[in-house]
């Protein structure tokens, strides 16, 4: 399984949270369900399981959402949390759930290495912006729009 079978939604919020879609969290659970043989979720059991997970939750781990279907509609989904995923396959069988707990821990680890990517990236950003907004205002560089001349 690859990190893309996950359906992450949001790699750019500001806490770093990992969020998942229901389909997402179905693709994950299904592949290991079939790996073992089993019979796969629907969608709508799926949606049941996460309803009853909701009555009992107070830590906002299942966002209500819709998403566009095959045939043009609009149906219901959920953004989940880590959090959430995990008391999901905590109700599946304990083989699946071993198997899916050690696929989310390496999940875990690439996505903090994608976070620190992005981190890096934008402080080397930053510090671009910096010099350059320095040079500007020291004379050392022109504005953009009087250092490119045009012929006539």
């Amino acid at each position: 399984m690859k990190l893309s079978n996950l359906n992450l939604t949001d790699l750019n919020s500001l806490d770093h949270s990992m969020v998942f879609t229901s389909l997402g969290a179905l693709n994950l659970i299904n592949n290991s369900r079939r790996l073992q043989g089993k019979k796969e979720l629907s969608h709508k059991n799926l949606i049941r399981k996460i309803r009853e997970f909701e009555s009992v939750d107070t830590g906002l781990n299942f966002e209500l959402s819709t998403y566009t279907d095959e045939s043009g509609k609009q149906s219901t989904m959920y953004n989940i949390t880590l959090i959430g995923l995990r008391m999901l396959i905590a109700s599946e069988s304990k083989i699946v759930m071993a198997q899916l707990m050690n696929y989310l821990g390496s999940v875990e680890k690439e996505y903090q290495v994608l976070i620190k990517e992005r981190e890096e990236t934008n402080r080397k950003l930053l510090d671009l912006e910096s010099r350059l907004v320095w040079e500007y205002r020291n004379g050392k560089r022109k504005p953009y729009n009087q250092s490119v001349r045009v012929r006539g």
